[in-house]
């Protein structure tokens, strides 16, 4: 059901943010992290990026698909 997507995706999310990127910035000498992605996983990355600003310090997106009807 798509709000049970909806809702896995940002529990998806929040371990990002909260767990994966500050244990990876805690290991690196960078403050921030780059993401990058193509075709859906630049969807990701951009999402990303856009909800959390001060963890990213660049985005790339190869060939992204912006357009999320077709999976909700």
């Amino acid at each position: 059901h798509p709000s049970e997507r909806i809702r896995v995706q940002d529990l998806y999310d929040r371990y990002l943010a909260q767990e994966l990127v500050p244990h990876a910035l805690q290991r690196s000498s960078r403050p921030r992290v780059h993401v990058y992605g193509a075709s859906f996983g630049a969807y990701h990355a951009t999402n990303f990026a856009c909800r959390h600003p001060e963890l990213v310090d660049r985005c790339i997106a190869f060939s992204g698909v912006f357009d999320i009807k077709s999976f909700l």
